[in-house]
């Protein structure tokens, strides 16, 4: 009897054992793919728990010191199996490390409940890689003497030897230079492929502009990579991440001082074109080396194409060019446009119209620079054009002023100076059209009376060519036909003649000043057909004299 006693209490004991919370204790474990490595070898790690948990009850930076890093992957599963239920956390992340010898995956710990550590034995790997095999940073500098305002291109190429998609963090880090050069982006980067000895290459570029202000030596810190890339190793199947880290070098930047005994507006560059092409109203071209014959009225048009290497656009000289008073002379803004090796071009077109018959050269202009290569004072030069100029056709019929017998023209030069001449334009402009309209009010005035014939002649192409320009918004065509126009009828009241020199020269200013004045094509093509209108209700007029 005793013995049964012992015996059910023995059962009972066991029992709540059994059932006790201690036998759900939660259990962690963790584990590796291989203990043994070689250096940069991927391996992975699995740490497993019975037990819902949320994905960052591990922390993993601990390892960093050791190891590099994937981004962890996490999963929970929940499984029933004969009615019995289980839960499983799990972590997987592979690792690798660069450090010879033993490297120690320490403990971790989740409610309380730890793995248990695991020494890593890395040894020296077989065949060593030479990273720049696999990564290449190629720097180049087009010019590493400089004057001030001259610039400079960097050129940074990226080149990676293998897929793109095994690159992991990789990092470009940019130059840095001291004060007195100015460095920024040419663009944000081009990425293309390319094959470089045979063998497929990914390559991203970047240029850098190095603008120099005031002389003196200076450091330029070149850009650096880091990264790391994934590399199968096919002898043994494995797998290794190879650290990429390519330092910056440094590179002397020599800015030189402007000379003392140089003249004119300063134009440090090593290659300068100046050229320039005419060509008359019809478009077709004007040989300069020749007398040109032409007629009053009839225009011309100068295109003139500056192209500098290592300058940037606000930079450049303005050319100004001082015509003759027997010339009138439209300009449109300079337009800028880039070329290849790190040359700009700017190009100014200009339409010139003859006023009066005779002989008149239009100049030439001599532009000084500095040839930084050979460190000496250049000039560039554009010839002249001699004109010849006859009375005015039909078609460009205007007011002419009587010749005069004068000596043989001087050929005469213009030198480009500084910039900062064209708030000026603005009112030149204004100054002429209100001088022009003076003119023709007054011409209006003292003209005899047309006989009535003229009243019944047609009307002249010129009208359909002024509104057609006024519809493209041809600024220059608008001037040569609207002045072509108005000269043709003097008989225009004052009052709609100044309506439209208002137009003309609010777009004036619109397009050669930097005022921001908004110009509107219809408001000049409203005010010109008020004008017409008035000149059909003259023609239409019965005439005063009595029938025969």
């Amino acid at each position: 009897m005793k013995m049964h006693s012992i015996r059910t209490l023995l059962f009972i004991v066991l029992a709540a054992l059994a059932y006790s919370p201690a036998s759900y204790a939660l259990t962690v474990q963790a584990s590796v793919s291989k203990n043994k490595v070689a250096k940069n070898e991927v391996f992975q790690l699995r740490i497993v728990t019975d037990k819902r948990v949320s994905s960052d009850a591990i922390d993993f930076s601990v390892l960093d010191n050791d190891f590099y890093l994937s981004r962890p992957s996490f999963g929970t599963s929940i499984s029933s199996i004969n009615g019995q239920r289980t839960v499983r956390s799990e972590w997987n992340i592979s690792l690798a490390s660069d450090k010879l010898g033993v490297v120690k995956i320490p403990s971790f710990e989740i409610d309380g409940q730890k793995t248990q550590p695991i020494a890593i034995q890395v040894v020296k790997a077989s065949n060593q890689i030479n990273t720049q095999d696999l990564v290449e940073l190629q720097v180049d500098i087009d010019n590493k003497t400089l004057y001030p305002n001259e610039s400079a291109i960097l050129t940074l190429h990226l080149i990676v030897k293998s897929s793109p998609r095994r690159m992991r963090n990789p990092r470009i880090f940019p130059p840095k230079v001291d004060d007195g050069i100015e460095l920024e982006s040419m663009h944000n980067g081009k990425q293309y492929d390319t094959v470089i000895d045979g063998v497929s290459a990914s390559v991203v570029e970047y240029q850098f502009r190095l603008t120099a202000n005031k002389p003196g030596t200076y450091t330029l810190q070149g850009p650096s990579f880091s990264g790391s890339i994934i590399q199968d190793d096919q002898a043994t199947g494995s797998t290794r991440i190879i650290p990429v880290n390519i330092d910056a070098q440094n590179y002397t930047i020599t800015v030189e001082g402007k000379p003392s005994n140089y003249h004119g507006p300063w134009i440090p560059t090593p290659k300068l074109d100046l050229n320039q092409s005419w060509k008359d109203s019809n478009g077709k071209a004007i040989d300069g080396a020749s007398v040109y014959q032409t007629h009053v009225g009839e225009s011309i048009s100068r295109e003139i194409t500056l192209d500098i290497q290592g300058l940037e656009p606000e930079r450049f000289p303005e050319i100004n060019i001082d015509y003759p008073s027997s010339i009138r002379a439209y300009k449109e803004k300079p337009q800028f446009e880039t070329l290849d090796d790190n040359t700009t071009r700017m190009t100014v077109k200009q339409v010139l119209i003859p006023q009066v018959t005779g002989d008149v050269s239009l100049p030439g202009i001599d532009l000084d620079w500095w040839n930084s290569n050979k460190r000496e004072q250049q000039t560039a030069h554009l010839n002249p054009l001699n004109l010849q100029v006859g009375a005015a056709t039909s078609l460009n019929a205007a007011p002419v002023a009587p010749s005069v017998a004068t000596p043989a023209p001087q050929v005469k030069t213009v030198t480009v100076t500084d910039p900062g001449y064209w708030p000026y334009l603005t009112a030149l402009f204004a100054a002429l059209w209100i001088i022009t309209g003076i003119w023709a009010f007054n011409a209006g005035r003292k003209r005899p009376i047309a006989k009535e014939a003229s009243a019944t002649k047609p009307i002249s192409s010129t009208w359909d060519n002024l509104l057609n320009a006024c519809q493209q918004s041809d600024v220059i065509q608008i001037q040569r036909y609207c002045r072509m126009w108005l000269s043709e009828h003097p008989q225009l009241a004052s009052n709609l003649v100044a309506e439209i020199e208002q137009q003309l020269s609010l777009m004036n200013q619109s397009q050669f000043s930097s005022s921001g004045i908004e110009w509107r094509n219809r408001d000049l093509i409203a005010a010109l057909k008020k004008a017409h209108k008035t000149l059909n209700k003259e023609t239409k007029k019965p005439s005063q004299l009595a029938k025969l």
